[in-house]
């Protein structure tokens, strides 16, 4: 898992639990931020290839967003993302 250089990535606790199921903890380069953009791109593409056509979505820009209740007309189950997350 490659992480930033984030306080929330420098625990114990999330060495000990990626130690327990076999994942290896990889830290950006620190002044290296153009390594991220690649790894976050990747990300945005993932994402949006699962919900992005999905009634629900939120939006990037709170201008686009107008009047549109994610809440209202979200139509996917959490379990059907996470089903989709995997394959």
């Amino acid at each position: 898992m490659v992480v930033d250089n984030g306080a929330e990535f420098w625990s114990k606790s999330l060495e000990d639990a990626c130690l327990e199921v076999g994942i290896n903890i990889v830290f950006n380069k620190v002044k290296k931020p153009w390594i991220k953009p690649v790894v976050e791109r990747k990300f945005g593409e993932l994402i949006q290839g699962i919900v992005g056509w999905v009634p629900g979505k939120t939006f990037s820009n709170v201008l686009g967003k107008e009047d549109y209740n994610p809440e209202k007309n979200a139509v996917m189950r959490f379990s059907v993302f996470v089903e989709e997350l995997h394959r």
